[in-house]
């Protein structure tokens, strides 16, 4: 059932999706936060991954380290990828799946979708996500699974896939990377102002991010979690002290795919 790529504009989608064999609709469409039976497991991702540079700072940082995280690029970040990579960021999707990192689905535009039909969903999004992540990584890839922008979960976005037989792939813990907000958001603190004492550097204001990453995880973060993070300049600054956090909490960071192995 995972080859889908025949529904074009227009087709008809019938009952006959909520009567696959095999999981139920039901199955696929529970969104995956956590994983009780993981232990003391938890697995991080990283979404969107506009900036090239970052992301795949990111991913070599964890494979130096022989950590598997999962990726969830936005399928035209793949796109530009394809059509005008940075300078030694080239083939950047396949290498970083080389690396042994799995590759999710966040749909093609990160447009929100809240209104969007199902037959939308697949003509618009899907459908060229997966145009994108086959000519990055072959003509038989399939994602490990779907994560919609937003966490927006709709009927139809829970239709998408149970038809590509895909898990949804939430979050236990956001570590609200891209927010980094203190009293008042952290870029504006870092700018150029009138009152040169009032403005942080940018090192600072990186530093006040990463101390509200790491806080926040902290709190939140347990086991069996799947733990939300961003292609980002901040996620990539954070990264060697979140895995000291890790070891201080006794978490062990592992594969999305062993996580969903545990879910059954």
């Amino acid at each position: 059932m995972r080859q889908v790529g025949f529904l074009g504009a227009g087709a008809a989608l019938g009952s006959s999706l909520l009567a696959m064999p095999g999981r139920s609709f039901a199955e696929y469409a529970e969104p995956i936060r956590t994983v009780a039976a993981a232990g003391r497991k938890v697995c991080l991702t990283y979404d969107d991954l506009w900036n090239e540079y970052y992301t795949f700072r990111i991913a070599s940082f964890y494979h130096q380290r022989n950590i598997r995280i999962a990726l969830f690029p936005v399928g035209r970040a793949i796109t530009n990828n394809l059509e005008r990579p940075h300078r030694n960021h080239e083939n950047m999707y396949a290498r970083m799946q080389a690396m042994g990192h799995e590759i999710g689905c966040h749909l093609y535009t990160h447009r929100h979708h809240r209104k969007f039909g199902l037959q939308q969903l697949i003509d618009e999004e899907m459908e060229p996500a997966l145009a994108a992540m086959r000519q990055a990584l072959g003509a038989d890839f399939m994602p490990i699974g779907i994560r919609p922008p937003y966490g927006h979960i709709t009927d139809a976005i829970q239709e998408l896939a149970a038809l590509y037989e895909l898990p949804v792939i939430m979050w236990g813990v956001d570590s609200q990377d891209a927010l980094c907000t203190v009293n008042t958001d952290c870029e504006s603190a870092c700018a150029t102002t009138d009152d040169e004492s009032a403005a942080c550097t940018k090192e600072e204001c990186a530093l006040i991010c990463i101390r509200h990453i790491l806080e926040r995880l902290d709190k939140y973060m347990r086991p069996g979690h799947v733990v939300l993070n961003h292609g980002i300049r901040n996620a990539y600054l954070a990264a060697p002290p979140l895995l000291r956090l890790l070891h201080r909490r006794n978490l062990q960071p592992v594969a999305l795919s062993q996580l969903l192995a545990w879910a059954g």
